[in-house]
């Protein structure tokens, strides 16, 4: 597993490096709109549009990579020795998960530099480090944070292997077909549709029929589902890749 997450990590420091000239290059832009321009609301919307556009690309080149690899049956054998499908396609996830924290720290970072800014240009004495305590004293405890952080990861984890089993089975059972690509992708909705609308929605009225949680007692019950639903995909993903596919 280690050798592989090498494997991945060095398949993806040309788009490391190029994400990180990018984001500095937005964020100076960004910096000269706050600072110099003082146009407040361009800067601040330009930073969350870039911010929902790095995600996007995360999920994007995460896609891609195993698509690709699928098609030209590349990198499943690693240093000659075979890998089985579980531990490459673990690999790829928890590598989709490291990218997504380090999105998320760059963000923070980020955020409070330009909070700053913005700080000074409307008068106010609260820096960013005495504006997130408070936030979380007067408003947000860290059960909160720890609850909606955990579903957002299993959120992403979902979505990720939804997006995995599509690409899967276009590329086993439709294998000849030359709109695979198309179908993966009308698979991956209606996946979701089936897993979200009918599955987990159902799960999580049942749960709020026979109990009485929190909110946040709640959001921890239905990342573990959303977690247990994912490890459920992430296993048939794996069975097809094993039966179908030489790796």
């Amino acid at each position: 597993m280690i050798q592989l997450l090498k494997y991945e990590a060095m398949k993806k420091w040309r788009l490391f490096l190029i994400a990180i000239t990018v984001i500095f290059l937005a964020e100076g832009f960004i910096l000269f709109q706050l600072k110099v321009k003082n146009n407040l609301a361009f800067g601040i919307g330009l930073f969350l549009f870039i911010s929902y556009i790095g995600i996007f690309v995360i999920f994007i080149d995460s896609i891609q990579s195993y698509s690709r690899e699928l098609k030209n049956k590349t990198g499943y054998s690693l240093f000659l020795v075979p890998r089985n499908a579980y531990e490459i396609l673990g690999a790829k996830i928890l590598i989709a998960f490291i990218e997504i924290i380090l999105a998320f720290i760059l963000f923070i970072i980020a955020f409070g530099i330009n909070y700053d800014i913005i700080a000074t240009a409307i008068n106010s004495n609260m820096d960013f480090v005495y504006f997130i305590f408070t936030l979380i004293e007067d408003h947000i405890s860290f059960r909160v944070i720890f609850a909606n952080t955990f579903e957002l990861l299993m959120s992403w984890f979902n979505f990720i292997i939804i997006a995995y089993l599509a690409i899967t089975l276009s590329s086993t059972l439709l294998s000849q077909n030359k709109f695979k690509g198309f179908i993966s992708f009308i698979l991956f909705i209606l996946i979701n549709i089936v897993v979200h609308s009918f599955i987990l929605d159902n799960l999580f009225k049942i749960i709020n029929a026979l109990t009485n949680l929190t909110s946040i007692s709640m959001s921890i019950v239905s990342s573990f589902i959303i977690f247990i639903v994912s490890l459920l995909i992430y296993f048939l993903t794996a069975a097809l890749l094993e039966k179908h596919i030489d790796l």
